[in-house]
């Protein structure tokens, strides 16, 4: 499983690239680096997912290879390069490119009519959803993934339909039911699949939003033993991150773990390139620094941070950070 073996499935994918090139064959060379932007991905390598993705994107054509997904994968590259760019997009906080991508990733899954690549859309829409807090865009592709897993019995889709959609209602309309749906279906959704991490993040945030942060750390500290190689993995910043406010919560008197931790979360999403992670974290060291009174340092990393951001940058968290610098 390519979520749990980054830096093999890194090699390998590397090793199909070159064998495709040494081979001359296009339609290898197109799956090969399918293999290495997924790769990419989930090693938490933003700049390598965003310019493989686009490379697929500028190879694919649907009638020469449209038959691949059922054979190689599971599901359509072309719909799979765009769904990458749209993850990748979301982490740089761009979220109206991100929203163009899984648009043309949906209209193409639905044009292939492959249910595996729907439902890969269909995942990869809600988890960019998520990373824009858009619990609507959530509850809308997570409905129609779980109809489609329904249909076709896909238990890991299903599973991660009902957990994504529970953090919505949990987050979106402080549900005590989407807590618990997402506590239900939790151990099945990251039984399978590389987005364990992820969901680890979500399940800890919920917690910790309805004043269980105690029970949020067993969640963080499980995720984060599961991490082989220091700050490698999609969403790995994020878990520090979460790590970093339930301690705070649980231990306000003595925050110097929190800290140390939320400056692990800053410090991976600067090395993984990732802007939104980047200034998630800004904030919450923000937020403890004026427990330790260290705001003015956190401050200037803040100010830094939003003065270097891309151009395109339009996440939700930018006005809160703007807003934090006006209320010093």
């Amino acid at each position: 499983n390519v979520g749990r073996k980054l830096e093999v499935a890194r090699d390998r994918a590397q090793e199909l690239v070159a064998l495709s090139q040494h081979l001359d064959d296009t339609d290898l060379l197109l799956e090969a680096f399918h293999c290495r932007w997924s790769t990419a991905m989930f090693r938490g390598d933003v700049t390598t997912a965003f310019k493989d993705s686009l490379e697929g994107i500028e190879r694919y054509d649907p009638a020469q290879h449209s038959w691949m997904g059922p054979i190689f994968g599971g599901h359509d590259p072309g719909v799979c390069a765009y769904g990458v760019q749209a993850i990748v997009l979301s982490q740089s906080g761009q979220f109206r490119r991100a929203a163009e991508c899984i648009d043309q990733s949906l209209v193409l899954a639905d044009k292939l009519g492959h249910p595996h690549s729907i439902a890969h859309a269909l995942h990869n829409a809600s988890a960019s959803c998520q990373m824009a807090r858009d619990y609507l865009g959530i509850e809308q592709y997570a409905q129609r993934l779980m109809e489609l897993a329904n249909k076709y019995n896909f238990p890991p889709h299903r599973a991660g339909a009902l957990f994504l959609t529970g953090w919505a209602h949990a987050l979106g309309q402080n549900s005590d039911a989407g807590l618990e749906a997402m506590e239900s279906i939790y151990d099945k959704a990251v039984a399978i699949g590389p987005f364990f991490r992820f969901y680890a993040v979500l399940l800890a945030e919920a917690r910790a939003h309805f004043g269980k942060a105690a029970a949020a750390l067993p969640i963080l500290a499980t995720a984060i033993e599961t991490i082989t190689e220091p700050g490698i993995g999609f969403c790995v910043s994020e878990l520090y991150r979460m790590q970093g406010i339930c301690l705070l919560a649980v231990e306000p008197n003595h925050p110097e773990a929190a800290m140390t931790s939320l400056h692990q979360a800053l410090a991976i999403a600067t090395q993984q390139k990732a802007p939104l992670f980047q200034l998630k974290a800004a904030i919450s060291l923000v937020g403890a620094a004026r427990i330790t009174g260290q705001v003015d340092q956190s401050l200037q990393t803040l100010r830094a941070l939003c003065a270097d951001l891309p151009e395109e940058f339009d996440a939700l968290e930018l006005a809160e950070a703007r807003q934090l610098l006006l209320t010093k």
